[in-house]
């Protein structure tokens, strides 16, 4: 008898020993996975600040890039080496690898102690003993295979946050750069209206003019300068929400962007197996995958559990006057419950996974095609405007001025067909953002990353000069 306590106790002790190793954490676990995955989803750089020596290098480069007008591409890069978020999500990953750490350990044994005081030169009665999760010893290996899996799952997510963050950055850019120059044009139309306006008063100082016709140049002026207003107030709203993308603030925040939109590309966006592509590529679809694995293998582990879920063994000895010891053992009873709530919830979450996984990938076809209409359509309004409306324009202001010139038309017919002229600059340069808008959206998507967050073009103050000047 004496020979089966020693063995049953020298078992559990032996298994505890085995089984709780060194718990060793990582300073950066799993980031090297993620850079690799970030470079073939077309990021080239990213850091995480750690209070090493090269994030001297990184704050280097950053303010490198900030000493001349910023790209495009430098704000992504700044925003990807710089951005505190990102920074926190990186985080994450340790969390990850900590709770994997800690799925391959067992649960901590428990003690238990009573003393009980006997009178009259009796003996106390002293009760001691230890136990432990006895089923924790055999799923052991598959918590780790869980734990695992939402470590590799963490992976993709941090990846998606970086290819979301650059996605982000590269609409606003395009909405600033569009703003900037927006801002000029209503600069330029400023002058004109208060041209006109000028021109109107004096006109009606020599007697050829009405105080109707004054009031309509004035009004016209006067909502131009609140247009002006507004698209300054748009330009500096989108120059902050940059700075905090990229992490910057007080002088490196005073940074200046290369301010024209760039022309559309002659050749025309592939578009061959775009579906295809965005599906084999996404992240969001390895991520579904990765709740589906999850889901199996917890059903896996709640299935066999049943009703055992809180067995436990261990060792109580007991000392009175002589000490005794032997195993215990703790087993619930199924009165209320079999264990089907649990299972039932398992398999809930399975089935939740896969429609989950299914939904997902509608959602990446539409939205590819959804990306590629816009940036198509925006495509097609440029060109047009470009090839068209544009040189219609210049051809009826220099027309009107021949006839200005030779006295067939007078000075109002000439100032309302420049501010006709400027009105069709506006609408080409929110073309073309709207173009590099819906661009960045397919390529994000194309390269594996559905768009989170609203990335449409602003909505800008229209201005129509022509609907309000009357009898011009």
């Amino acid at each position: 008898m004496m020979r089966i306590q020693k063995l049953f106790i020298h078992g559990i002790l032996t298994s505890t020993a085995l089984l709780t190793g060194c718990a060793g954490i990582q300073q950066s676990p799993g980031f090297t996975d993620v850079q690799a995955l970030a470079v073939t989803h077309g990021v080239t750089r990213i850091h995480w600040n750690q209070g090493t020596s090269e994030d001297v290098a990184v704050a280097t480069a950053v303010r490198q890039m900030l000493a001349d007008e910023v790209t495009v591409d430098e704000a992504v890069q700044i925003a990807l080496l710089n951005n505190r978020n990102l920074q926190s999500t990186f985080e994450t990953l340790r969390i990850a690898q900590a709770d994997l750490v800690q799925a391959g350990l067992l649960k901590n044994p428990v003690f238990d102690g009573s003393i009980r005081f006997v009178g009259s030169g009796g003996s106390d009665v002293i009760d001691a003993g230890i136990a432990f999760d006895f089923l924790d010893v055999f799923f052991i290996p598959m918590r780790k295979r869980i734990a695992e899996q939402q470590f590799e799952t963490q992976k993709l997510q941090v990846t998606g946050s970086v290819l979301d963050l650059a996605g982000q950055v590269r609409a606003t850019f395009y909405k600033l750069q569009a703003a900037e120059q927006l801002l000029e044009m209503r600069r330029t139309s400023l002058a004109s209206f208060e041209a006109s306006y000028d021109f109107a008063k004096r006109v009606r100082t020599a007697g050829n003019n009405t105080l109707l016709r004054v009031a309509r140049e004035q009004t016209v002026y006067e909502e131009a300068k609140l247009g002006l207003n507004a698209a300054e107030e748009e330009v500096f709203s989108l120059h902050e929400q940059l700075n905090v993308l990229m992490g910057l603030f007080g002088e490196s925040g005073k940074w200046k962007i290369a301010t024209r939109l760039p022309e559309v590309p002659e050749a025309a966006f592939p578009d061959t197996r775009l579906e295809s592509v965005a599906l084999e590529r996404s992240l969001d679809l390895k991520v579904a995958r990765g709740g589906i694995e999850l889901a199996a293998r917890r059903l896996g582990i709640t299935k066999p559990l049943g009703l055992l879920s809180d067995l436990e063994a261990g060792v109580t000895s007991e000392h009175d006057g002589d000490w005794s010891a032997g195993p215990t053992l703790s087993l619930p009873i199924p009165i209320f419950t079999q264990g089907q709530p649990a299972i039932a919830k398992a398999d809930a979450e399975l089935r939740q996974s896969l429609n989950s996984y299914y939904s997902t990938a509608i959602e990446i076809r539409s939205a590819v095609r959804a990306a590629h209409t816009r940036m198509q359509a925006a495509r097609n309004r440029v060109q047009h405007l470009k090839a068209v409306i544009l040189p219609l324009r210049q051809l009826v202001v220099d027309e009107t001025q021949k006839e200005y010139n030779a006295m067939l038309v007078g000075a109002f017919e000439l100032l309302q067909v420049r501010r006709d002229q400027v009105d069709a600059g506006k609408q080409y340069i929110e073309a073309l953002r709207d173009y590099w808008i819906a661009r960045s959206q397919l390529e994000q998507i194309a390269s594996g990353r559905m768009v989170r967050g609203e990335l449409a073009p602003v909505s800008t103050m229209s201005e129509s000069p022509s609907n309000n000047t009357g009898g011009h």
